[in-house]
Protein backbone atom coordinates (compact mmCIF):
# COMPACT_ATOMS: atom_id res chain seq x y z
CA UNK A 1 0.00 0.00 0.00
CA UNK A 2 2.94 2.50 0.98
CA UNK A 3 4.45 2.09 -2.85
CA UNK A 4 1.13 2.47 -4.31
CA UNK A 5 1.11 5.70 -2.37
CA UNK A 6 4.28 6.68 -3.32
CA UNK A 7 3.64 6.05 -7.24
CA UNK A 8 0.77 7.82 -7.35
CA UNK A 9 2.82 10.63 -6.00
CA UNK A 10 5.50 10.61 -8.33
CA UNK A 11 3.18 10.21 -10.70
CA UNK A 12 1.26 13.54 -10.39
CA UNK A 13 3.86 15.75 -11.73
CA UNK A 14 4.22 13.48 -14.76
CA UNK A 15 4.45 15.27 -18.40
CA UNK A 16 3.38 13.37 -21.64
CA UNK A 17 4.41 13.93 -25.14
CA UNK A 18 2.09 15.62 -27.07
CA UNK A 19 0.76 13.96 -30.50
CA UNK A 20 2.27 16.02 -33.49
CA UNK A 21 -0.84 16.52 -35.85
CA UNK A 22 0.51 15.57 -39.13
CA UNK A 23 -0.66 13.33 -42.60
CA UNK A 24 1.50 10.30 -41.76
CA UNK A 25 0.30 10.53 -38.19
CA UNK A 26 3.64 10.63 -36.53
CA UNK A 27 3.92 11.47 -32.75
CA UNK A 28 7.27 11.79 -31.05
CA UNK A 29 7.81 10.49 -27.47
CA UNK A 30 9.22 12.67 -24.60
CA UNK A 31 10.75 11.68 -21.34
CA UNK A 32 8.27 10.98 -18.45
CA UNK A 33 8.67 9.58 -14.66
CA UNK A 34 10.29 6.02 -14.71
CA UNK A 35 8.33 5.45 -11.35
CA UNK A 36 5.75 2.76 -11.55
CA UNK A 37 4.68 -0.51 -11.23
CA UNK A 38 5.11 -3.45 -13.92
CA UNK A 39 2.87 -6.19 -15.20
CA UNK A 40 4.88 -8.72 -16.99
CA UNK A 41 3.92 -10.20 -20.75
CA UNK A 42 4.85 -12.99 -21.44
CA UNK A 43 5.51 -13.06 -25.13
CA UNK A 44 8.84 -13.14 -26.79
CA UNK A 45 9.08 -12.10 -30.46
CA UNK A 46 11.54 -10.84 -33.12
CA UNK A 47 11.99 -6.96 -33.77
CA UNK A 48 9.68 -6.47 -36.70
CA UNK A 49 7.22 -8.87 -36.14
CA UNK A 50 3.43 -7.91 -35.77
CA UNK A 51 3.24 -8.09 -31.55
CA UNK A 52 0.06 -8.17 -29.66
CA UNK A 53 0.39 -7.06 -26.23
CA UNK A 54 -2.70 -7.43 -24.06
CA UNK A 55 -3.07 -5.94 -20.67
CA UNK A 56 -6.50 -6.50 -17.94
CA UNK A 57 -7.35 -4.70 -15.24
CA UNK A 58 -4.26 -2.48 -15.78
CA UNK A 59 -4.42 0.23 -12.63
CA UNK A 60 -3.44 3.65 -12.44
CA UNK A 61 0.27 3.50 -12.31
CA UNK A 62 1.14 0.28 -13.96
CA UNK A 63 2.58 -0.47 -16.82
CA UNK A 64 2.58 -3.65 -18.85
CA UNK A 65 5.77 -3.80 -20.88
CA UNK A 66 6.82 -6.76 -23.01
CA UNK A 67 9.22 -9.34 -22.20
CA UNK A 68 10.90 -8.99 -25.13
CA UNK A 69 13.26 -6.13 -25.35
CA UNK A 70 13.92 -4.05 -28.80
CA UNK A 71 16.76 -2.68 -29.75
CA UNK A 72 16.48 1.14 -30.75
CA UNK A 73 18.53 2.84 -33.03
CA UNK A 74 17.60 7.14 -32.56
CA UNK A 75 15.41 8.48 -35.80
CA UNK A 76 15.88 5.44 -37.38
CA UNK A 77 13.36 2.56 -36.04
CA UNK A 78 9.51 3.72 -35.68
CA UNK A 79 7.09 1.51 -33.97
CA UNK A 80 4.00 1.55 -35.86
CA UNK A 81 0.44 1.18 -34.29
CA UNK A 82 -1.61 -1.09 -36.24
CA UNK A 83 -4.13 -0.95 -33.41
CA UNK A 84 -4.51 0.01 -29.60
CA UNK A 85 -8.02 -0.47 -27.78
CA UNK A 86 -8.97 -0.25 -24.37
CA UNK A 87 -12.16 0.03 -21.94
CA UNK A 88 -13.42 2.10 -20.24
CA UNK A 89 -12.93 4.51 -23.02
CA UNK A 90 -12.86 7.90 -21.35
CA UNK A 91 -9.25 6.80 -19.99
CA UNK A 92 -6.29 8.12 -21.41
CA UNK A 93 -3.56 5.49 -22.02
CA UNK A 94 0.35 5.77 -22.88
CA UNK A 95 2.36 3.85 -25.34
CA UNK A 96 5.77 4.14 -23.97
CA UNK A 97 9.49 2.73 -24.88
CA UNK A 98 11.17 1.53 -21.37
CA UNK A 99 14.78 1.58 -20.94
CA UNK A 100 15.59 -1.73 -20.17
CA UNK A 101 19.49 -0.85 -18.35
CA UNK A 102 18.16 2.51 -16.92
CA UNK A 103 14.24 2.57 -16.89
CA UNK A 104 13.72 5.63 -18.27
CA UNK A 105 10.29 5.98 -20.08
CA UNK A 106 9.66 7.66 -23.49
CA UNK A 107 5.60 8.04 -23.62
CA UNK A 108 2.81 9.16 -26.12
CA UNK A 109 -0.54 9.80 -24.85
CA UNK A 110 -3.84 8.61 -26.83
CA UNK A 111 -7.20 8.82 -25.73
CA UNK A 112 -10.60 7.82 -26.76
CA UNK A 113 -10.38 4.43 -26.00
CA UNK A 114 -9.39 3.07 -30.33
CA UNK A 115 -6.49 4.32 -32.07
CA UNK A 116 -5.01 2.89 -35.41
CA UNK A 117 -2.73 3.30 -37.97
CA UNK A 118 -0.39 5.59 -35.73
CA UNK A 119 3.34 5.78 -36.38
CA UNK A 120 5.69 7.00 -32.90
CA UNK A 121 9.54 8.37 -34.30
CA UNK A 122 12.02 7.96 -32.19
CA UNK A 123 13.96 11.18 -32.54
CA UNK A 124 13.71 11.72 -29.10
CA UNK A 125 14.90 8.22 -27.74
CA UNK A 126 18.35 7.49 -27.69
CA UNK A 127 19.85 4.46 -29.02
CA UNK A 128 19.53 1.07 -26.76
CA UNK A 129 17.86 -1.47 -25.45
CA UNK A 130 14.08 -1.19 -25.18
CA UNK A 131 10.63 -2.81 -23.58
CA UNK A 132 7.75 -1.46 -25.49
CA UNK A 133 4.52 -0.84 -22.71
CA UNK A 134 1.21 0.43 -22.49
CA UNK A 135 1.33 2.42 -19.40
CA UNK A 136 -2.05 3.87 -17.05
CA UNK A 137 -0.69 7.10 -15.72
CA UNK A 138 -3.96 9.43 -15.68
CA UNK A 139 -6.31 6.60 -13.73
CA UNK A 140 -8.85 6.73 -12.04
CA UNK A 141 -10.16 3.77 -13.43
CA UNK A 142 -8.11 0.20 -14.42
CA UNK A 143 -8.21 -0.48 -17.91
CA UNK A 144 -8.25 -3.60 -20.08
CA UNK A 145 -7.53 -4.16 -23.56
CA UNK A 146 -4.82 -4.66 -26.03
CA UNK A 147 -1.93 -3.71 -28.48
CA UNK A 148 -1.13 -4.75 -31.51
CA UNK A 149 2.29 -3.33 -33.19
CA UNK A 150 5.46 -3.81 -35.33
CA UNK A 151 8.56 -1.86 -35.72
CA UNK A 152 9.45 -0.47 -39.46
Amino acid sequence: MLTLVMLVACLSSTAFAEEMESVESYATPKLVSSTYSFVDDTESVPMRANTNLSFTNLAKGYAKKSSSTYYITSGTDELKIHSLTWTPTGQNLSVAFINAQTGKTYAVPYSGGSVSNKTISTTTVPTGEYYVAVVNYDGPNSVTGALSYSFI
